[in-house]
């Protein structure tokens, strides 16, 4: 099976960007290493076959059905969001947020670090890499739910954009986090950390402990721009946009820098 491993869905549907605009059956990638742009097919990139299935090839129909309704939630919740001028997003919030954690949950980076976490458990194992693999996977599924159940009690705002020359970016890592503290299983008990997800070219969602402003409010432009940036220094692998950014992309990839802002700096 045929899967997008790093949770590009929210842009994978042909036409998406730009629904009101022009028929767009492409994209514009930024390829980190190398660090160039290219027009790409949006099924082109961000996929890899079997990624969720058992070592010895056998689909996992759980994770299938575990993660069929978000994804065809998805596209209906952005759509209706966009016709009410988004002022009705918070009514959809919980299937966006479950939508966001697992993406999160289904990664590559998930994976890998559920199954280092049992390895030395696993020492002498002939097959360890089999079950660590398996272990992965299982808990794949179960911290797609659970991590739902944390976030869905965090505050939630939309920000949105119109202007289809300046759109919301993502890249691999499909969810993102600002903040001050390193550990992530203590991060979300921070005021100042801010969990941001791309739905769409022309919405994000923003997610934190402490409340940070309206609701639902059109993005200023230089909070857009910060965005797009915190992105493309977030990213490891690609970035993926409906236009291409030249001005933004090709930074140095480092990392966002969180030593010289104040604590009420934040990305919304």
């Amino acid at each position: 099976l045929a899967v997008p491993v790093y949770g590009q869905i929210p842009f994978m549907r042909v036409g998406l960007f730009a629904p009101q605009w022009e028929y767009r059956s492409s994209l514009w990638v930024f390829n980190v290493e190398r660090q160039v742009w290219s027009e790409r097919s949006a099924a082109a990139f961000g996929w890899k076959k079997g990624f969720y299935d058992y070592p010895d090839g056998v689909t996992n129909r759980t994770a299938e059905e575990v993660f069929l309704k978000p994804e065809n939630d998805l596209h209906g919740v952005r759509e209706k969001v966009r016709s009410e001028r988004f002022t009705s997003w918070n009514t959809h919030c919980d299937s966006l947020v479950r939508f966001a954690a697992m993406l999160s949950a289904r990664s590559p980076m998930f994976l890998d670090q559920a199954a280092a976490s049992i390895a030395d458990s696993l020492r002498g194992y002939s097959n360890a890499d089999t079950l660590a693999r398996n272990y992965a996977l299982t808990t794949m599924r179960t911290e797609a739910e659970e991590r739902f159940l944390r976030w869905r009690d965090l505050h939630w705002v939309l920000r949105f954009t119109t202007d289809p020359e300046s759109p919301v970016v993502a890249c691999d890592q499909s969810v993102g986090m600002d903040g001050y503290v390193d550990d992530v299983g203590l991060a979300l008990q921070d005021y100042r950390t801010t969990i941001f997800f791309p739905v769409s070219w022309d919405m994000c969602l923003f997610g934190s402990p402490a409340r940070i402003g309206p609701d639902c409010a059109r993005f200023l432009e230089a909070d857009l721009r910060r965005l797009q940036s915190f992105v493309v220094k977030q990213a490891r692998v690609f970035v993926v946009s409906p236009v291409e950014l030249k001005d933004v992309v090709g930074k140095s990839p480092n990392g966002p820098d969180t030593q010289t802002r104040s604590e009420d700096d934040r990305l919304t």
